[in-house]
């Protein structure tokens, strides 16, 4: 890194940041904090200035690590805008590329110990016209080698350590997958234009409350680590039966859910339209229930197909796509039972 400054800022040149707004990082610089970082959440993101998984998944939980294993004071550990002292970048000691070389100066710095600060930052849409290239999993994986690296060779850990938190890491992760949520990619146009297609959504299973596994194929460790076509639809597995845990809300109409049918290992992405004890019909285009049209979350592309009186089924669900002429759903199907209803999309 060649400079020739008492302070350096540092940032995306991707018209994400605003350079004109640099005085709160130089005020912090000129009190004495060797590595300012900016904070996007408490600055603010603008729309689709963030994929919908770093924002909720991938910058929360690499802060957080960066936190615990290093105590640095630090919410929004992946800003590209940031400022530091010179001086101070010497003895940091940075070697990684990439993408990583930013996360390595924030735990150098702490391993420093020289004081970090952050101040609010706006984030904008990226302003080229090619398209980003972030990938999410790609991303986040690099982020966390990078940091278990550090930590790791910072505590200078036998492999036999190393198994123990790697084992409870594991464990934290499939509980989160069975409890919380987990990511879902939406596989088909079929809930345009509201979801695009290869779009990952974040499934919220904590709300309606987390379905247990009912075959041991399902089991958190078999289902995140391995895939076995057709063992879950042989009917010699055995069937543990229907378990939930308590959630704090029920489906409401327009939710959008995702659910399995049958003992497939498929999951489909659809919108509630009708509830429990609803009569529904489709006329001209519009999608009446009991009698009154609802307000519409489907596309335009197309004419609807039409149908006549159905009445929902207590404890089922009649869920639609929003691009309606594109779509597999309550039409062809049937109805979706309650035990079939894996979670709902974590809404922005």
């Amino acid at each position: 890194m060649s400079s020739s400054g008492t302070y350096v800022i540092m940032g995306d040149s991707d018209d994400s940041y605003d350079f004109s707004a640099l005085s709160l990082f130089t005020e912090k610089l000129s009190e004495g904090y060797d590595l300012v970082m900016g904070n996007r959440f408490s600055g603010g993101i603008k729309p689709d200035a963030m994929p919908f998984l770093h924002r909720y998944l991938g910058n929360p939980v690499l802060s957080f690590m960066g936190r615990v294993l290093f105590h640095i004071p630090i919410q929004d550990f992946h800003c590209g805008l940031r400022g530091f002292r010179r001086s101070a970048y010497e003895q940091w000691g940075v070697t990684a590329t990439g993408m990583e070389f930013a996360s390595e100066m924030v735990v150098k710095a702490a391993l420093c110990r020289h004081s970090l600060c952050e101040v609010p930052t706006i984030l904008y849409p990226d302003g080229r016209e090619r398209h980003p290239h972030l990938r999410s999993w790609r991303d986040g994986y690099r982020h966390f080698r990078l940091l278990s690296g550090l930590y790791f060779e910072q505590k200078n850990m036998s492999a036999r350590h190393f198994s123990r938190y790697f084992v409870v890491a594991l464990l934290l992760v499939l509980l989160i997958k069975m409890l919380v949520g987990e990511p879902v990619k939406v596989a088909s146009c079929s809930m345009l234009p509201t979801l695009k297609p290869q779009e990952w959504i974040w499934c919220d299973k904590a709300s309606y409350g987390a379905l247990m596994p009912r075959r041991f194929i399902e089991t958190p460790l078999l289902n995140l680590l391995c895939f076995i076509p057709g063992v879950m639809q042989k009917d010699t597995v055995r069937d543990w039966g229907y378990r939930r845990m308590v959630g704090f809300r029920e489906p409401e109409r327009l939710d959008i859910v995702i659910f399995k049918r049958g003992k497939g290992n498929n999951l489909y992405i659809k919108r509630i339209i009708g509830m429990p004890g609803d009569t529904l019909r489709m006329q001209e285009g519009k999608v009446y229930v009991n009698g009154q049209a609802l307000k519409d979350t489907g596309s335009k592309y197309s004419s609807y197909d039409g149908f006549s009186d159905i009445v929902v089924a207590p404890k089922h669900y009649f869920v639609m796509g929003d691009f309606r002429s594109n779509s597999y759903d309550s039409r062809r199907f049937g109805c979706i039972c309650w035990e079939d209803i894996v979670g709902r999309m974590a809404s922005d």
